[in-house]
């Protein structure tokens, strides 16, 4: 029988996953010259730490989830909530205690759109 347990545990896999295959598309891009990227080891990263956050996630709900629940005893709040709220939460404290990106071209990218876009509010 498949369980609420599988399924998040099936999905908090896939997300890695998703971005470590990015990142192998893009270095295959980067090499074959089809594309000009350069992100493949950020996104070889944000994989990794998706990975870590995923893997403390699954620790969290098989070890400490249900005694919170309890503890918190929320009248109407399934168990099921808390598993489904708890990956992002991991992810939430992890991107504040990781701080942001270190990569200069990517937080370069991001600047110049913002000041292409106040540009395009000003004509």
């Amino acid at each position: 029988m498949i369980t609420v347990r599988m399924v998040l545990y099936a999905i908090w896999g896939l997300i890695p996953l998703v971005y470590f295959g990015l990142a192998i598309q893009t270095r295959l891009d980067t090499v074959s010259k089809k594309r000009k990227r350069d992100n493949a080891g950020e996104l070889f990263r944000q994989g990794a730490f998706c990975l870590i956050c995923a893997l403390i996630a699954v620790g969290i709900d098989q070890k400490a989830l249900q005694g919170i629940h309890d503890m918190l005893a929320i009248p109407g709040v399934p168990f099921e909530f808390f598993q489904v709220m708890l990956l992002p939460v991991v992810l939430y404290v992890g991107a504040i205690i990781a701080g942001p990106t270190k990569n200069k071209s990517l937080a370069d990218t991001d600047q110049r759109k913002k000041t292409r876009a106040r540009t395009k509010k000003r004509r």
